[in-house]
């Protein structure tokens, strides 16, 4: 196993005395399997992206992310033969702002997480915004540079994008929105959402060329419509 303990000098020098801002990292790498990483666990107090770059978002963050082998180090993936690694990320910010105030718009984003080389999978998971909330499940499989499949599926409650970025209107969206894939370069996105004000069903797939490089986005279906 190998454990590192880092302390970093902050590029934004009004940060220098901020004794409260603490981090903690340790990797479980195992250098002479097939896939060396078992493990890696972080944890950050009071951490302001700031502290990487000075154009960096202004934040502060309590980030806990614990992601190993659950039991020994034989643990493996059902459909292959590639270990499989599970666990935590759980991110809350205790003063979201917003885009254009060069924030980050959330106040906790949860999640459960499994992984192997070839895979990760967001399950359980909830995003709070400063208003609102997004749960749902995103996985993507690959196998070497080829996307093998993708699939997401979010509930989207209350949604005000006016507290995501101040330029935009007032709006309290509900609904869902679903992606999936049929081919490695066709992704397929269907939406129904609603508002006081209006409502919106979305059909579309996105085509992608053989470097995964976006090339067309096609409207199947697109209905935009007032509510009364």
């Amino acid at each position: 196993d190998i454990k590192i303990h880092a302390i970093a000098v902050p590029v934004n020098k009004s940060l220098m005395n901020d004794q409260s801002m603490q981090g903690d990292l340790t990797l479980d790498i195992k250098p002479f399997n097939s896939q060396m990483l078992h493990g890696v666990k972080i944890l950050l107090k009071n951490f302001n992206p700031l502290f990487l770059h000075q154009n960096a978002p202004n934040a502060q963050l309590n980030v806990d992310i614990n992601i190993g082998n659950k039991v020994g180090n034989n643990v493996k993936n059902k459909d292959t033969s590639e270990l499989l690694l599970s666990g935590k990320i759980d991110i809350q910010n205790a003063i979201p702002l917003n885009i254009d105030k060069n924030g980050l718009p959330f106040s906790s984003i949860v999640s459960t997480i499994s992984m192997s080389e070839k895979h990760i999978e967001l399950s359980q998971a909830k995003v709070i915004l400063g208003s609102g909330s997004i749960i749902g499940a995103i996985a993507v499989y690959w196998d070497g540079s080829q996307l093998k499949r993708i699939s997401s599926s979010l509930s989207l409650s209350d949604i005000n994008l006016l507290s995501i970025d101040s330029r935009l209107h007032k709006t309290s969206i509900q609904g869902a929105v679903h992606a999936q894939n049929k081919s490695p370069q066709k992704i397929d996105i269907q939406a129904n959402l609603k508002d006081p004000k209006a409502s919106l069903t979305l059909s579309s797939h996105l085509l992608f060329n053989s470097d995964y490089r976006p090339t067309k986005l096609r409207l199947d279906e697109f209905k935009l419509a007032s509510v009364n």
